[in-house]
């Protein structure tokens, strides 16, 4: 179809005789419409952003990047650093198996060692290192800043034979680590008793 008969036939839709607007009048529904834009114009007109802003950009985002995995390593260290009490209970029971004098202190408080008159290596090594003792965790109970754990001991009395023995430890939180507190003969008054 050439341009003239196009140009007939959508002068036949509008009207014959109509005349064709040139400029929008007050009032046009149209008046506010965007004018058509075909991408190259669209191009033209929008700044393009210098090189030095994507640099910037992607600097800070990297520096948020790396402090955001700074803080993680270092929260992850505290939290993997804070130890187990369950390994403080294993250390006490280690060191009078061995007779390692400075294993037993290290998880033990100074509270703890006034209270078993074993304030010296010389009295543990007289009284608790070399002896065979197993134990079993029966219950552990956490509190705000310590743990409690009922335990049975097994050992073999001279006298007696095979004994067990049901004890309660306390074992606090110290310096950023565990020590050993507090122990005391289980009874139904315990902690770790369930009631």
């Amino acid at each position: 179809m050439d341009a003239r008969m196009r140009d007939r036939t959508v002068a036949g839709i509008i009207g014959h005789g109509a005349r064709r607007r040139t400029s929008l009048q007050k009032g046009d529904p149209m008046a506010f419409a965007n004018p058509a834009v075909t991408p190259g114009e669209a191009r033209q007109g929008t700044p393009k952003r210098p090189t030095w802003h994507w640099l910037v950009i992607g600097g800070l985002l990297a520096a948020a990047a790396f402090l955001v995995l700074v803080v993680g390593a270092v929260v992850l260290i505290m939290i993997l650093a804070r130890g187990n009490p369950q390994d403080t209970l294993d250390n006490f029971y280690e060191s009078m198996r061995t007779g390692d004098c400075e294993l037993f202190m290290e998880s033990t408080s100074e509270t703890f060692r006034d209270s078993t008159g074993l304030t010296s290596c010389e009295v543990f090594e007289e009284n608790l290192a070399g002896i065979d003792i197993d134990y079993d965790v029966n219950e552990r109970v956490n509190r705000s800043g310590y743990a409690v754990f009922g335990v049975t001991e097994h050992y073999q009395h001279p006298e007696l034979g095979p004994v067990d023995v049901d004890m309660e430890f306390y074992i606090a939180r110290r310096d950023g680590g565990w020590q050993m507190d507090g122990v005391l003969e289980a009874s139904e008054d315990s902690i770790t008793s369930g009631d």
